[in-house]
């Protein structure tokens, strides 16, 4: 709230008001007005010389705010922000001696990073964070996921998704849940029964994962 002195500049006054009126806007991302755009990439692997670097260009080249990454092969959890602004939170295996495969992270412009309110590393696959919106009362939540292949262990699949389900069944009605990554399926091209949320361009069949 910005109380007015005695005294005070009518013209210094309205031009404190719209500043914080701009400072406010900037923290919010998800709005009614203008598009967000997010997007979802499986990279490979972060783990090499310029690899981030390379994201990140690719972020901007597409003017994403906000990028999922999938199979990262970083190790630990932590958040660090690149010279070129970008901040990146991620959750890999843990461990001292942990194996340089799998791995989630969630890219960020500087104003999405304004934007976050909190992030949880899950595990090496899932990995999610939360930011405010226009409407104080409705948050955006990003998660990210790595799906184990079809061909993997029932058990490894069983696990994911249950822990995926745990977490999707902890949100509330307040939150704008949109989850995204890669979950290593196949959909195929026939949407008999799925037309409302599936296009007919998929290639193949659909598998278990699918």
């Amino acid at each position: 709230m910005v109380t007015e002195r005695p005294g005070a500049s009518p013209t210094r006054h309205l031009t404190l008001r719209s500043q914080i009126r701009k400072e406010a806007k900037q923290l919010n991302i998800l709005g009614t007005r203008k598009p967000l755009r997010i997007g979802t990439w499986n990279v490979r692997t972060m783990y090499e010389a310029g690899k981030c670097a390379n994201v990140a260009r690719e972020m901007k080249n597409y003017q994403l705010e906000i990028l999922g990454i999938s199979e990262t092969r970083w190790t630990e959890a932590g958040k660090s922000i690149l010279t070129s602004g970008e901040t990146i939170i991620y959750s890999g295996n843990k461990g001292q001696n942990a194996h340089h495969t799998r791995g989630v992270g969630i890219m960020m412009t500087p104003r999405a990073s304004r934007s976050l309110l909190g992030w949880e590393p899950v595990n090496e696959r899932i990995i999610l964070a939360r930011f405010r919106t226009t409407n104080s009362r409705i948050t955006l939540t990003v998660i990210t996921c790595y799906a184990p292949t079809n061909e993997s262990d029932e058990e490894m699949k069983e696990q994911f998704y249950e822990t995926l389900q745990n977490i999707l069944s902890k949100r509330t009605e307040r939150e704008v849940v949109l989850m995204i990554g890669d979950f290593n399926a196949k959909v195929g091209n026939d949407n008999t029964g799925y037309r409302a949320t599936m296009g007919q361009h998929g290639v193949g069949t659909m598998n278990e994962n699918g």
